[in-house]
């Protein structure tokens, strides 16, 4: 299946659009690589999973968004694409189709526009006999950033910390111990850029521990069973 494809009027500033997206694409763990003669963002190298891709283009108030990824045959080799959609590789395409409907709710949000000018106070009203007092105009306050939404991966956080609490039970398994630390830690790194950082710092740390805890299991059940073999 081709790519997933969208055009998005937005009607915002050109800097909203790059600070939206550049700000979510961080927090994910893409990276601005090239691809087939396109700037876009990657996420992953193929090892475990297919990369995932998204790139994003503004012109004229309407932001092009794509999304696809690609079938890894070797570094900077790849054997074709596929959309956000379809029953082959459901669970990684449903992995990316949520971060194409994060991004598209993080572009869609109506940002706060700077008031145009200051207000003027009145004239105090004047005495008998006398010209009417006039005010000065008063003095323009200092712009502030316009605030707007971000992408906050808190879900991650959570998730971090529940699989490093499982981890650790998990550890007597050295191979399911294993594979839940690392997806752990995968989940506290993003988490660490959440507004639940401390949340995310605590499953880190214990899926660490997991994963070493399961790496000592392994490492210890094969010395035991060649200790029974050669002794």
């Amino acid at each position: 299946m081709s790519r997933f494809m969208i055009d998005l009027p937005v009607n915002q500033p050109e800097e909203f659009v790059r600070f939206v997206s550049q700000d979510f694409f961080a927090k994910e763990g893409f990276e601005l690589s090239r691809y087939k003669q396109e700037t876009v963002w990657r996420k992953g190298m193929g090892l475990l999973t297919c990369p995932q891709f998204m790139k994003v283009e503004y012109r004229g108030g309407v932001v092009h968004l794509e999304a696809w990824m690609s079938q890894f045959a070797l570094p900077g080799i790849y054997l074709g694409e596929m959309g956000v959609t379809g029953a082959w590789g459901w669970a990684v395409k449903q992995t990316l189709k949520s971060r194409v409907d994060t991004l598209i709710g993080l572009l869609s949000q109506q940002a706060p526009t700077p008031q145009a000018a200051a207000t003027v106070p009145e004239a105090p009203a004047s005495a008998a006999g006398q010209a009417p007092a006039v005010s000065a105009p008063a003095a323009p306050a200092a712009q502030q950033p316009i605030p707007v939404a971000v992408h906050d991966p808190r879900g991650k956080a959570t998730a971090s910390l529940v699989l490093g609490i499982v981890g650790l039970l998990a550890w007597l398994s050295p191979m399911l111990g294993t594979a839940i630390g690392v997806i752990g830690i995968v989940m506290g790194t993003m988490g660490r850029k959440s507004t639940a950082r401390g949340r995310a710092t605590a499953g880190l740390v214990l899926s660490i521990l997991s994963v070493v805890a399961s790496a000592g299991n392994f490492i210890l059940s094969v010395y035991l069973m060649f200790s029974g073999i050669f002794w």
